[in-house]
């Protein structure tokens, strides 16, 4: 028989979750009971762009792995440019995520945003990659704090969206999310093909401009609901939303500053 502390151990484990969570997201992989395998997915790639990883490739040679990244950007194009439209259409384009209503169960429309939304955040674990290649040609320059910190908080943070917050306006982010994602894996694919497409590669920059534009979205987003007190989508959303964006637009617009406002300056 199971003491007190066991059943609540157990309750937290599991039944917490399920009890308040998204009624789509219970037989979902990834999404079903409790944070804890997203907890350990994150942990070990934590671990191994910054101890294992490093570690394992100090007395090897960088890998030559142009082709299969190449096929990597081609594909994460291609699934944002599939998921993209027929998110505006599963929202009307984006009207509804400017709405106050909740997601309902029996309509056909708002089950396709569910499962777009779901397929947005399994993106977030394939997108760990990018830095696992990084890892594997010794570009250990490119594994910054940023980036890190970047990738390992997308899945916990659409983990929490996609299991308790069932609602229109959650839609927001991953649509601005995934029409950026086109444009930059398109830019990585490009520069896949080697120093003959450098040539073509000169808006690198407007990338970075693009982010801090959706993250501003993100951010007028979250105070438009705040500033609606008679909603119902609870406050920790956007006042998570908030936060998610003020923090993202202060890191990108620091590294911004960084790369290409002292760039101007060394050649004036």
């Amino acid at each position: 028989m199971k003491t007190n502390v066991e059943s609540w151990i157990a309750y937290f484990y599991f039944d917490f979750w399920e009890q308040y969570g998204a009624k789509e997201a219970r037989n979902l992989p990834l999404l079903s009971g409790g944070p804890w395998k997203i907890f350990l997915i994150i942990a070990f790639y934590v671990y191994f762009v910054k101890v294992l990883g490093p570690e394992w490739m100090k007395n090897r040679k960088a890998y030559d792995l142009r082709w299969l990244m190449f096929a990597y950007n081609v594909f994460l194009v291609s699934f944002h440019v599939i998921v993209f439209p027929m998110a505006l259409l599963a929202t009307k384009f984006t009207v509804s995520t400017w709405q106050c209503s909740a997601l309902n169960e029996f309509n056909h429309l708002d089950n396709q945003a569910y499962l777009l939304g779901y397929s947005y955040y399994l993106s977030k674990f394939v997108e760990l990659f990018d830095t696992v290649f990084f890892i594997l040609r010794k570009k250990h320059s490119h594994v910054t704090g940023l980036h890190v910190f970047h990738h390992a908080s997308m899945p916990l943070l659409c983990f929490i969206a996609a299991k308790f917050s069932v609602w229109h306006a959650a839609g927001w982010t991953p649509i601005l999310n995934g029409f950026v994602h086109i444009v930059m894996y398109t830019y990585y694919a490009i520069a896949c093909l080697g120093s003959r497409t450098k040539k073509y590669l000169w808006w690198k920059k407007h990338l970075t401009q693009l982010q801090l534009v959706q993250f501003t979205l993100i951010i007028a987003h979250a105070i438009y609901f705040l500033l609606h007190p008679s909603c119902k989508w609870p406050k920790i959303f956007p006042l998570l939303e908030l936060f998610h964006g003020c923090l993202f637009l202060y890191l990108f617009a620091s590294f911004y500053s960084k790369c290409y406002n002292k760039a101007k300056k060394a050649d004036a």
